[in-house]
């Protein structure tokens, strides 16, 4: 089952941070180096996977990947992210 959540990191302090952002992309577990969109465990249509876009509401992350991965991945995800931009990034209906 696919799910989906908007984090908010909004898009200017996504291209502030882009080089911190992309070596955060490049340290997380699964990741492929998709020219075009930032890709974990497989991209779009496949069995499994973990994508990134950039939208005026925040930084959505789409997968489909079983609970305990996707629950451990985006925890490790918003912590190094927090930490980098200092400040604390989350699901952001929370």
């Amino acid at each position: 089952m696919e799910k989906s959540i908007t984090l908010n990191l909004s898009y200017s302090m996504l291209n502030e941070n882009s080089e911190k952002v992309q070596k955060i992309y490049e340290s997380m577990g699964g990741w492929l180096n998709d020219p075009d969109w930032p890709f974990w465990y497989g991209k779009f249509g496949d069995s499994q996977y973990i994508m990134a876009s950039s939208e005026p509401s925040g930084l959505v992350v789409t997968g489909k990947v079983d609970d305990e991965l996707w629950t451990g991945w985006l925890t490790v995800f918003c912590s190094k992210l927090s930490l980098a931009l200092a400040t604390e990034i989350h699901d952001i209906e929370m």
